[in-house]
């Protein structure tokens, strides 16, 4: 598969959560830092996304939260 660059826009469709808690993963350093594309454009390369939501905790079993 060939690697590209993605969007702010683009990841919360791909990642299933708001671009809010990407920030706050950002911020938390438990999230893949932008790239400088260009002076005014970043993005997230695509291998780096995948590589994390592959790298999440699989939730099995019937935990129930209080």
């Amino acid at each position: 598969m060939e690697d590209r660059f993605i969007s702010m826009a683009e990841l919360p469709d791909r990642l299933g959560i708001c671009e809010r808690s990407v920030r706050y993963l950002r911020e938390r350093g438990e999230f893949p830092q932008p790239r400088q594309i260009t002076k005014q454009r970043r993005g997230w390369l695509l291998s780096e996304v995948n590589e994390w939501m592959r790298a999440r905790p699989v939730v099995g079993g019937l935990e129930v939260r209080r």
